[in-house]
């Protein structure tokens, strides 16, 4: 599931979606968007492609979207907390969790974004 979270301006709440106790963050609007499978697909290819990432850092991180993904069980497995701002992702599971997106990735997660119906993907 794709979600948004963090609208407040100033310090985010949350860092990722779901908290150490399995819980979502209490800023998340709404049930999120369930992904079909090929919007899932997309977001994997995205993610696993060696060249969606590039060395450099912004020093901020303000995460304003998230993708979710779930056992069949309904169990939270791994998350991705995205800015857009600062054009970077964190990754749990994952090495390494924090990541710089190159700017075709950063489009690719944008376009994926308002495909599924969240605000503010274009914030850049």
């Amino acid at each position: 599931k794709a979600f948004y979270f963090n609208a407040k301006d100033g310090r985010p709440e949350c860092m990722m979606p779901v908290n150490k106790d399995g819980s979502l963050c209490s800023s998340i609007e709404g049930p999120g968007k369930q992904l079909s499978p090929k919007q899932a697909t997309a977001l994997f290819e995205i993610l696993n492609e060696p060249a969606a990432y590039q060395r450099r850092f912004a020093r901020c991180f303000i995460p304003h979207h998230a993708v979710v993904l779930y056992d069949a069980k309904g169990k939270a497995v791994a998350q991705v907390s995205i800015c857009f701002q600062c054009h970077q992702l964190h990754i749990e599971p994952g090495q390494p969790k924090r990541r710089s997106l190159a700017k075709g990735a950063r489009n690719q997660l944008q376009d994926l974004c308002l495909e599924l119906g969240l605000k503010d993907c274009r914030k850049n």
